[in-house]
């Protein structure tokens, strides 16, 4: 089973681009710039080297093929 490195608060946001959000509402909600939500979302790509996309299908397979591991 392969692993996918995410924080609570990378899986949060995750979660929330997947129900559609935009980045704007995203970082209005956890009271912070976009630019710092870029940051989050290009250490999530950088520590699972893989890019948005890739990872969203990644965490669609938890349970199955992957599994979630905190840093």
């Amino acid at each position: 089973m392969e692993q996918i490195v995410l924080t609570s608060v990378q899986e949060h946001i995750l979660n929330l681009l997947i129900k559609g959000l935009k980045r704007t509402e995203i970082a209005r909600g956890l009271n912070i710039k976009v630019s710092t939500l870029n940051s989050y979302i290009r250490d999530m790509n950088w520590s699972n080297e893989c890019t948005l996309i890739e990872l969203v299908w990644r965490y669609s397979q938890v349970g199955t093929n992957y599994k979630i591991v905190k840093p």
